[in-house]
């Protein structure tokens, strides 16, 4: 509130005029335009935005990022990733433990039928692939609603269609980036990566723009 008074006022008053906790505010040091939010309850969230979206953003389009994150608070998002995450995560142990428990079990009984081999196989492959496009998924569902929340907390569609407009255009790419914590972000933050794109939680960011701009008409 001392360091960065106007950004602390602008969310402040979002939250009293919606009702909502105000949650620790964070910069996150480099010229990447991105935000996030964290923290798994309302009483311990967190949001996030980066120093380039701060500079390149109008304050408008700021209260839109924030609003979208402040949603995700809102709906415990981030909780119900964090479980799908984990979810996924055991899915793929359990289908790797299946496939070399029974690959060395048949190999000790020199059974040459290889069916559960075959079986272990098609697990240790599809299990953890379900697992992800699942996680995908729900990931994508939940920014849409994240957008059209955020766009009644902030009050206008536009702020946040103008500011995903921005951050499509910056091409910065955001250092450290993982895949772990990549559904966190309001966009992904891989800029140029066809794979990562493709694989991406995150839905396809102009058709956001558009069912914003929709919401907005």
């Amino acid at each position: 509130e001392s360091s960065m008074p106007e950004y602390y006022a602008l969310v402040r008053e979002m939250c009293e005029r919606n009702n909502i906790k105000m949650p620790r505010l964070y910069i996150v040091n480099t010229n990447a335009m991105n935000a996030f939010a964290t923290g798994r309850n309302k009483d311990r969230a967190v949001v996030a935005v980066t120093r380039g979206l701060l500079e390149k953003c109008t304050p408008d389009e700021i209260k839109g990022v924030v609003a979208h994150e402040l949603s995700h608070v809102v709906n415990m998002d981030i909780l119900l990733m964090s479980a799908i995450s984990i979810l996924a995560g055991i899915i793929s142990i359990l289908s790797d433990t299946f496939w070399y428990s029974n690959v060395m079990r048949k190999t000790n009984e020199r059974d040459n039928s290889g069916i559960m081999a075959l079986i272990g196989m098609v697990l240790a492959i599809f299990a953890p692939l379900t697992a992800c496009l699942v996680k995908m998924a729900i990931s994508r569902t939940r920014e849409y609603t994240a957008d059209a929340k955020g766009a009644q907390i902030c009050g206008n569609p536009l702020y946040l269609a103008s500011a995903l407009t921005k951050i499509k255009n910056d091409r910065i790419p955001l250092p450290n980036a993982s895949q772990a914590t990549a559904h966190l972000y309001i966009s992904s933050p891989f800029k140029g990566n066809f794979l990562a794109d493709l694989m991406s939680t995150h839905p396809n960011i102009d058709e956001r723009i558009k069912k914003l701009e929709q919401m907005a008409a």
